[in-house]
């Protein structure tokens, strides 16, 4: 069960150290539990107000220094492709979303510099998101493609047609 201390001791283990902290697996959903219910006591002391805001701040800023280290953790992944550590069931997603779109633009940055370089004729590569999982397959490239929902990608025109054919994926604007 939380506590004020308990969460407090989470932030402060966050903020001393630069890797993410591992969470229990249940903390975000006792985290809102404990919320609600500080919040209804709130409404009814004056002191409690004072320490519901309290437990506010410390929760504000336990979350944006968790942001800050996944937003580093997915610079990592699309740069060197380090995996992530400590990262919270909650907080995968947004790892995900995050890795994804700038492995995408870096590759599609550095691609359109080698073509550039080279005088090529190949033309940019689209981005799609993909609406549906979809089973690893190799493509006409021979390169091995696994699709998870919500990822952002760049596919072969072949494949992406069939693909989209088949609903799996959809272009983006």
């Amino acid at each position: 069960m939380l506590t004020f201390e308990s969460i407090r001791d989470v932030e402060r283990a966050e903020k001393e150290n630069k890797k993410l902290q591992r969470l229990p697996p249940q903390f975000f959903d006792d985290l809102q539990e404990y919320l609600k219910r500080k919040r209804a006591d709130a409404f009814a002391n004056a002191d409690e107000m004072i320490e519901y805001q309290n437990i506010m701040n410390i929760v504000e800023r336990l979350f944006e220094m968790r942001e800050q280290k996944i937003v580093e953790q997915a610079l990592d992944a699309a740069r060197i492709g380090i995996n992530p550590e400590n990262l919270h069931e909650s907080e995968r997603n947004m790892f995900e979303q995050l890795s994804g779109a700038l492995s995408i633009y870096r590759k599609q940055f550095f691609s359109s510099l080698k073509s550039t370089s080279q005088n090529s004729n190949e033309s940019a590569q689209k981005l799609f998101r993909v609406k549906k999982e979809v089973a690893e397959f190799i493509g006409p490239d021979m390169k091995t493609y696994k699709l998870n929902e919500n990822d952002v990608i760049t596919l072969p025109e072949p494949v992406a047609k069939i693909l989209m054919q088949n609903g799996a994926i959809e272009e983006m604007a």
